[in-house]
């Protein structure tokens, strides 16, 4: 498994088959995080040639997401053009991020957990851990439904939300994040569960603490993850999905074998 080299969008010349698969290997890794929550859950890219997202099927959880099968062209009116499986009624969340945000190629909405209990609370996200740096003053909030956000005048409420950050949490309804391609996605939002279950474990002490001091510095100008930093936990945590596949494989064998014997 070779080294991704990131840039600011997609890499053109890529085929769409190509960035399905590595969008549903993304959906296992999110599953792997912590992000899974039985079948919700959906993860989508901007379709190359304008006509809307493919997102995630539904009835699948993110862990179970094998390939480009797996995924449905949506419309910005809805409508599914390609794939012939069903469709989450959450596409809204994904085709007015697109709409307003035309350097992001894609999204993801999700339930982590310490993100959902620190999307139902009013506390700020402070810089307990180093990766908190990143997301201090960076991460926006949507609290005008917890429903389903199954519009487009929803949808673009939350795009709205969202503004020029890379996360938003979403009161009592997991969170939503994008990024310029599947890897900085993905690391944002595995980044944000690390960062709010430093947040609930540190309130849940009651220890008294102190914000880390280089808040400006890390942040960067552009996007919400140094590229390079990036590209580095994307690819460790393709090698940990990889790392985790075998050892299953061979757990499978293993059983095959003593029932054989």
């Amino acid at each position: 498994m070779g080294g991704m080299r990131l840039s600011t969008t997609e890499t053109s010349g890529r085929s769409l088959d190509d960035r399905l698969t590595e969008l549903a290997e993304a959906c296992r890794i999110l599953a792997m995080e912590g992000h899974g929550n039985m079948t919700l859950g959906h993860l989508s890219i901007r379709d190359p040639d304008g006509r809307g997202a493919w997102i995630k099927r539904r009835g699948i959880s993110l862990a179970e997401v094998g390939g480009p099968d797996d995924f449905l062209l949506v419309g910005y009116d809805g409508k599914v053009s390609a794939g012939s499986r069903a469709r989450h009624d959450e596409w809204p969340i994904h085709t007015e991020i697109y709409r307003v945000r035309p350097e992001i190629q894609s999204v993801a909405h999700t339930y982590p957990f310490s993100a959902s209990v620190i999307g139902a609370t009013a506390a700020p996200i402070a810089a307990v851990t180093r990766e908190a740096c990143y997301f201090e003053g960076r991460v926006a909030r949507y609290s005008v439904t917890s429903n389903l956000i199954s519009t487009t005048e929803l949808g673009r409420g939350l795009a709205e939300a969202l503004g020029p950050h890379y996360a938003v949490l979403m009161h009592n309804h997991g969170a939503a994040f994008c990024g310029r391609n599947i890897a900085e996605c993905v690391v944002v939002g595995v980044m944000l569960e690390r960062v709010c279950k430093a947040l609930v474990a540190l309130n849940a002490s009651g220890l008294d603490w102190s914000q880390a001091r280089e808040v400006e510095e890390m942040q960067p100008a552009v996007g919400l993850i140094p590229e390079h930093e990036t590209a580095r936990f994307w690819n460790y945590y393709r090698r940990k999905l990889a790392r985790m596949a075998s050892r299953t494989e061979a757990q499978v064998a293993r059983q095959s074998t003593r029932n054989v014997v």
